[in-house]
């Protein structure tokens, strides 16, 4: 009898083990931010590559995130990794950061590998130290403060408008703020500033519908293409069941723009779409939109014709 315990707790330390080790296996660690503060104002942040499609920063200064939002920083710039560069990285700028030593950055990254697949890295910090000046060189704690904002000298030839980019004002009449041409030779269907949205659409519209990744968006002769897919390619007689995308889920989670569950003759959305949005890495306020787009004709297609 007591070999035959000594067996069976072998057996579980085998399994136990195994199972460790599968998980250790799927286990990727998101890699470190490395941040700079630039005399005499602006913020540099390094993210390294690990084969991403797209990263995103997102933070504020000495003002923890309560949520996964879009914080206050002005990450305008974003470098993406050369491919023939030996030490890839992203890079973020902020110009307009005013920071202080001793001040705190909050902030959360999340960033889409080339199969569409999500990471987050959640509620970290960043605390000033130093300052390093706009070529990279370390700022001396003993050299005098510049008096002169070197970024407030007006340009002679701006005519001031009223628009407002990424909370920045003083935005010169005719100035083109934001273009794409979606002119990327195959690559996936978001870039440093588009973000695919995964989630049960709700209000106002309610489309009957789920906006997902993969065969749902894509590129064909420099286009962006949005193509509705029967939801049931997913998983068949998924329409009856419950459909949770709280994993990757872009939405409010632990509501029903995350997971829901079919009941009586309320089924699951019957179809799957994509959208992007710049929500997160661009915005505006006054100004015109041209948008170049072939339509389709058919049910349930918004707008209808």
């Amino acid at each position: 009898m007591k070999n035959f315990n000594n067996i069976v707790c072998l057996l579980c330390l085998v399994l136990i083990s195994s199972v460790c080790s599968k998980k250790n296996k799927t286990l990727r660690l998101f890699p470190k931010a490395r941040f700079e503060a630039i005399y005499p104002r602006g913020l540099r942040v390094f993210i390294p590559d690990e084969n991403f499609a797209l990263v995103n920063i997102f933070g504020q200064i000495n003002e923890p995130m309560t949520d996964l939002g879009p914080g206050h920083l002005r990450m305008c710039e974003i470098t993406a990794p050369a491919n023939d560069s030996l030490n890839k990285e992203w890079v973020f700028r902020d110009r307009t950061a005013r920071l202080k030593l001793g001040d705190n950055i909050y902030y959360w990254v999340r960033a889409y590998t080339w199969q569409g697949t999500p990471m987050r890295n959640n509620n970290q910090r960043f605390r000033v130290s130093g300052f390093v000046y706009e070529d990279g060189n370390y700022r001396s704690e003993d050299e005098p403060d510049l008096i002169a904002d070197i970024g407030s000298c007006p340009d002679p030839d701006c005519e001031a408008s009223d628009t407002v980019v990424q909370g920045i004002q003083s935005i010169c009449k005719g100035t083109l703020l934001f273009n794409d041409n979606f002119n990327h030779n195959g690559r996936p269907s978001y870039d440093r500033f588009w973000t695919p949205e995964i989630m049960f659409p709700e209000g106002p519209d309610h489309p009957f519908n789920v906006y997902t990744t993969g065969d749902t968006v894509g590129f064909e002769e420099e286009t962006l293409v949005f193509r509705p897919v029967p939801l049931e390619t997913y998983r068949q007689g998924v329409l009856f069941e419950q459909l949770d995308l709280s994993t990757t889920c872009t939405g409010r989670l632990d509501t029903t723009e995350c997971e829901r569950k079919s009941f009586g003759a309320n089924i699951l959305p019957p179809a799957k779409t994509a959208k992007i949005t710049t929500k997160r890495t661009f915005n505006f306020k006054y100004g015109r939109v041209e948008v170049r787009a072939k339509l389709p004709s058919g049910k349930w297609l918004v707008p209808d014709k």
